[in-house]
């Protein structure tokens, strides 16, 4: 692999890079290739959407109505962005919910009860108590259960100590540590709260995504619109969010390619793929560095976006488009 780059996005971006590398170097059929021509008519076919993606990405972050952002808190704005990362994974056990009900139930919590989401509270919150704000906005006919409750309550427990005790109980002071530079908001997210560390090891080196480090760091910046605490620098820095809805809309592309029996894993048998198999972690790579090719054929057209911007309008278009695309791969983690 390539030297240590130097910023956490940077290392993102290099061991994703060198992952793909050692993959074609070792083997005459990959399990995950890109295909750069179907990139290229992708963008040909759907030049004028990608267009308007260049429009401030704060524009897509609020008009989300199960956000919550209130310009006149921004300190419990930062907060429940906080907690919402903390959370925002692994949804796909619990059948028709997703991200929305995760989001909507925060933001009913918080906006009856802030005082929950004070350090101290979340410090101490029990799984009952979790449990029953996450499932707020998701009706079922069935008693649902939240997949991996007791990893995320423990999230939250951690989310409470560390702003208690590096942070004044604010993250919006966690924030402001990073003094206005969105890669090092994210290295201290990443420093701070372990389980934010997403990272994995492939064929004995060390591969790094960040997903939900990095995503905090897009949803201050679109929370605030860029400005006041969302005023960062480098966010075009940041990498895409290597998650399972944006390479299952690649996928659906052409622009991510399985081999067959990969594919008939993940889109008939519909097997899991383990949490940091070297398959996982090759679709993860795969989805960064289609995404950085994505960028570049964009730029060539004079379309200029960020990661995050592009990643967001990805992840939009798979939810509208979801009951039309393939399965996406099953992988249970607290990482994405």
């Amino acid at each position: 692999f390539q030297a240590m780059a130097e910023t956490l996005p940077d290392r993102v971006r290099c061991t994703s890079r060198s992952v793909l590398e050692l993959i074609r170097a070792q083997s005459s059929q990959p399990c995950v290739e890109i295909d750069h021509k179907s990139i290229d008519k992708e963008i040909k076919e759907n030049l004028n959407t990608y267009k308007k993606v260049s429009n401030p990405v704060g524009e897509s972050w609020t008009r989300w109505e199960y956000h919550f952002h209130d310009p006149k808190d921004p300190d419990l704005t930062c907060q429940y962005i906080l907690v919402l990362d903390a959370l925002n994974f692994c949804f796909w056990p619990l059948p028709g919910y997703e991200y929305e009900h995760l989001a909507g139930g925060l933001k009913r919590a918080i906006i009856r009860t802030p005082e929950v989401f004070r350090a101290e509270n979340l410090a101490k919150i029990t799984n009952l108590q979790l449990e029953k704000i996450l499932l707020e906005t998701f009706e079922s006919k069935d008693k649902p259960r939240i997949p991996l409750l007791k990893e995320r309550t423990r999230l939250v427990r951690e989310v409470g100590e560390v702003l208690a005790r590096d942070f004044k109980g604010q993250a919006s002071n966690l924030v402001r540590a990073a003094k206005g530079s969105a890669p090092e908001l994210a290295s201290l997210v990443a420093r701070h709260f372990p389980g934010f560390r997403d990272h994995s090891v492939y064929k004995g080196r060390q591969v790094f995504f960040y997903k939900r480090a990095q995503i905090f760091v897009g949803d201050v910046f679109g929370a605030f619109q860029g400005k006041g605490l969302g005023e960062l620098c480098g966010i075009e820095k940041l990498t895409c969010f290597a998650d399972y809805r944006v390479p299952q809309l690649l996928n659906s592309l052409g622009i991510i390619k399985y081999t067959p029996s990969m594919s008939k894993r993940i889109h008939h048998s519909r097997e899991q793929v383990l949490a940091g198999s070297e398959e996982e972690i090759a679709i993860r790579a795969a989805t960064v560095e289609a995404v950085v090719a994505m960028r570049t054929a964009l730029a060539k057209q004079r379309v200029l976006v960020t990661s995050v911007q592009l990643d967001w309008a990805l992840w939009e278009r798979g939810e509208r488009e979801i009951d039309s695309l393939p399965f996406h791969h099953r992988t249970l983690t607290i990482y994405y």
